[in-house]
């Protein structure tokens, strides 16, 4: 593919589950095309997250204020960039690309990543723009893409469904989480203040990721709060978001500034995961959840809510990790208690799945899915 170009469309340059899966995906293919960009869209520009890519990749810098300008913007990219394949996250901004193409010379392939489940996003979110447009212009212009990868056949089949995509157009392709020359152990130096400050005995749980209400993290509190009155655990949360200001007042009238810490999402976080007893999912939907995958790399168990529709597919329905039903509190409760008396996983079967999610396996998919694309040029 070395004649080619390729562009990943982000929407700013923080941490997030679909910025370190493209991260892991354009480090792979850097030599192999003949350009790679990073086109973001915000104004956060995270200038660590930058330093972790191949130096061979560009970045550029797009100015999105309104609907109509935002057209312009990608139409003016694609003409003087020209680049070949483009690969998208979902939602507005894809719409909003395929739009675009329509009104420029240049044509490249669009590639859409379904990073989320399309019908929770939907019943979930509190933009009215998503509640109410998404879906009908989804409808009209979501057929116009050249292919679809999903990182969970629950995701692909929700497509499927809601918005009758042509099956010949999806793909499920697992997100390139792992890399299989990083070591995630922890080093024997590492120390942060929470293990220190925490309880030695104590059974420490962690949540980590982007603090969103999708996360149910308010929600777990109260859970935690019930879990303490008998247990000695701990929680840390892991993370940055919107949602953090909540969280702290339901940490706050609760009484359990002593029992849960907030810290910023941390670049090794895979210490932090693996000197955590348990990790807890508590979303109410998900693409996949790559930090499940991370805490299986370090073999720490996890317990998560069986939502649609990524952490049955990664725990196997449970042979790989716990899974409560949405909305069954109690099960929650009494399956960490089970956790705590008696570990439920062996360590080297969690670290043996989480291979399976290894940025090679990945990047070769994609890269079939690209080929195929291109041919259909030729």
């Amino acid at each position: 593919m070395g004649d080619l170009k390729l562009t990943f469309i982000l929407p700013n340059l923080g941490i997030g589950g679909v910025e370190i899966n493209f991260l892991n995906l354009a480090n792979y293919y850097a030599g192999s095309f003949k350009k790679i960009d990073v086109l973001y869209c915000l104004e956060l520009d995270n200038g660590d997250y930058k330093k972790r890519f191949d130096r061979s990749i560009s970045f550029s810098k797009i100015n999105l204020k309104g609907f109509i300008k935002s057209i312009f913007s990608y139409s003016k990219y694609f003409n003087e960039r020209t680049p070949d394949i483009i690969l998208v996250p979902m939602y507005m901004p894809a719409v909003i690309l395929i739009i675009a193409r329509l009104f420029s010379e240049h044509k490249p392939k669009i590639i859409i990543n379904g990073n989320a489940h399309f019908s929770s996003v939907i019943q979930n979110t509190d933009s009215n723009v998503i509640r109410y447009l998404l879906k009908p212009l989804a409808k009209i212009f979501y057929p116009l893409a050249d292919f679809f990868i999903c990182p969970s056949s629950g995701l692909t089949n929700d497509l499927e469904d809601v918005l009758k995509l042509s099956p010949l157009k999806l793909a499920t392709i697992y997100n390139p989480i792992l890399e299989s020359n990083f070591d995630y152990s922890t080093p024997k130096n590492f120390t942060h203040p929470w293990f220190q400050e925490s309880s030695i005995n104590s059974f420490k749980l962690i949540m980590a990721g982007r603090l969103d209400s999708q996360k149910g993290i308010v929600e777990f509190i109260d859970i935690f709060k019930k879990l303490k009155k008998n247990e000695n655990i701990q929680l840390l949360i892991l993370g940055e978001g919107d949602e953090k200001q909540r969280i702290e007042e339901q940490i706050r009238i609760n009484y359990l500034e002593n029992d849960i810490k907030i810290i910023p999402f941390q670049n090794n976080f895979h210490a932090f995961l693996e000197r955590s007893d348990l990790m807890v999912v508590n979303s109410f939907y998900e693409g996949l959840n790559n930090m499940i995958v991370h805490a299986l790399a370090v073999g720490t168990s996890v317990i998560s809510r069986n939502c649609p529709s990524g952490p049955s597919e990664i725990l196997e329905d449970g042979k790989f990790g716990r899974l409560v039903a949405l909305g069954d509190d109690q099960g929650m409760i009494e399956m960490i208690k089970d956790e705590i008396r008696a570990p439920a996983f062996k360590k080297e079967d969690l670290i043996e799945r989480s291979k399976d999610f290894l940025t090679e396996a990945c990047g070769e998919a994609y890269k079939k899915i690209f080929q195929k694309c291109v041919d259909e040029i030729k």
